[in-house]
């Protein structure tokens, strides 16, 4: 099994320079503090989707289909889940702890940061870093499913 650390984890570029999510438990009880909303309601269902998949296909090919089925796997729109409020929240506190003083107003210019041709596309590649950090550490915990 994987470290923690590495299981919550999740590394990106924004203005040149590199940056770690990391989404241990002070960092999801900043997040709850920041928005009143639970984290693990937020990312529920998601476990078992390819979220990034679905985000890439849609920005790469305008594959709207892609986006449909993820949205009927998680009972909803991953960008009504995603809004751009939760968004930045999940990055100030995934950031937290490796810069402790940063404000939501800088984790919002990391984000536009990201390269990409509009804020769409930047959109759509940080809730795809954020899914992978975050998910990733509920599917490593997910028992083995048993043939019937």
């Amino acid at each position: 099994m994987p470290k923690a650390e590495q299981r919550t984890t999740s590394t990106f570029t924004s203005g040149g320079e590199e940056y770690t999510l990391r989404f241990d438990f002070n960092a999801i009880a900043s997040f709850g503090e920041l928005t009143g909303e639970n984290i693990f309601a937020l990312f529920g269902g998601l476990a078992d989707v390819d979220v990034s998949d679905a985000i890439r296909k849609s920005a790469a090919a305008g594959d709207e289909k892609a986006l449909a089925e993820l949205a009927a796997k998680t009972g909803t729109s991953i960008f009504r889940k995603f809004t751009p409020t939760v968004v930045r929240s999940l990055v100030h506190a995934g950031l937290n702890h490796s810069h402790p003083t940063l404000t939501l107003k800088q984790a919002g210019v990391i984000i536009d940061g990201i390269e990409g041709a509009s804020i769409t596309e930047r959109y759509g590649k940080i809730i795809q870093i954020i899914t992978a950090a975050f998910t990733r550490d509920f599917a490593s915990e997910a028992p083995a499913k048993k043939n019937d």
